[in-house]
């Protein structure tokens, strides 16, 4: 799905956590090893891209619209919320990001200069295992491990750019999404021809899925009783509790039937039972008769 053409603000969370850094250049985030993140910000404001307008034009007419507006609110306190949305002002720490084209890119706004962030939308999503510090990764098909270099943000997903820790620049740039998934591969990195294979790859992609849930909507694959009350264990406790009397319905026996007991039990249970046997009565005939067959002998 192509993202949408336009800017949006971003502004560190006003919290204890994020206090500190606020309002400082980006020379303070290096000083202490800090990186800008969008889990550490929250988005502010959006709108459109003027056109052949770059970031540096687009600071600078946010920052005459936003005093502006912000202005007009000073003298009109009774605005309502919705009115003066735009009254947001840029300040040093916030983050610009662009979108052109679907390909995004974000800025830290620095007092004289915008600074490039080319991991601010970095965030592991569930089960991502390629990352911005990604070092020494086997991909798939490929000879030897493998290192991010760069990352790029194309129609709302993450990229990452794999060069070869063996080879160098003697092997092809491998670009790769979150999951490892090589979706093309380019002498030069990021560059068009490989930007519009990366597409051509996420159409086909997108377009399997769709087609997998289409073609079996209702079909899944069939679960073992104990993977069942792993994968929704309160459910089928609770219909346990209801249906058995033993508590056994989860491990597969059948309802009712009483669990089957291991050879280690019902040894112990003989050997009690041959214990408490009770003896034959030693009658005095039995004895006499037994002195004189051990005597004949």
């Amino acid at each position: 799905m192509m993202i949408v053409d336009g800017y949006e603000l971003f502004k560190l969370k006003n919290d204890d956590h994020h206090k500190e850094r606020q309002f400082r250049p980006y020379r303070y985030l290096r000083e202490h090893r800090v990186a800008a993140r969008i889990d550490s910000y929250d988005f502010v404001l959006r709108g459109d891209l003027k056109d052949h307008e770059n970031v540096k034009m687009l600071r600078e007419r946010l920052s005459n619209e936003l005093i502006t507006a912000e202005h007009a609110r000073d003298h009109d306190p009774g605005m309502e919320a919705a009115q003066h949305q735009a009254s947001i002002c840029i300040n040093v720490s916030d983050v610009i990001a662009v979108t052109r084209g679907g390909l995004t890119t974000a800025y830290y706004v620095d007092p004289t200069r915008l600074i490039l962030l080319p991991d601010f939308f970095h965030q592991p999503a569930s089960g991502a295992l390629i990352t911005i510090d990604t070092d020494n990764f086997p991909l798939d098909g490929r000879k030897g491990s493998w290192m991010t270099i760069d990352t790029l943000r194309i129609d709302g997903r993450n990229l990452f750019l794999m060069q070869s820790r063996d080879y160098g620049n003697d092997a092809p740039f491998v670009i790769v999404d979150e999951t490892g998934k090589e979706l093309a591969a380019d002498r030069n990195g990021f560059t068009e021809e490989a930007i519009e294979q990366i597409r051509s790859s996420l159409k086909e992609l997108e377009a399997r899925q769709a087609a997998s849930v289409i073609d079996a909507p209702d079909k899944k694959p069939r679960l073992e009783v104990w993977q069942q009350y792993f994968e929704n264990g309160e459910y089928l406790r609770a219909a346990e509790i209801t249906e058995e009397q033993n508590y056994n319905m989860i491990d597969g026996t059948a309802n009712n039937r009483a669990p089957k007991r291991s050879i280690i039990e019902r040894l112990q249970e003989k050997q009690t039972e041959v214990k408490h046997t009770a003896l034959p009565a030693q009658t005095p005939e039995l004895i006499q008769d037994y002195e004189t067959e051990r005597n004949r002998k």
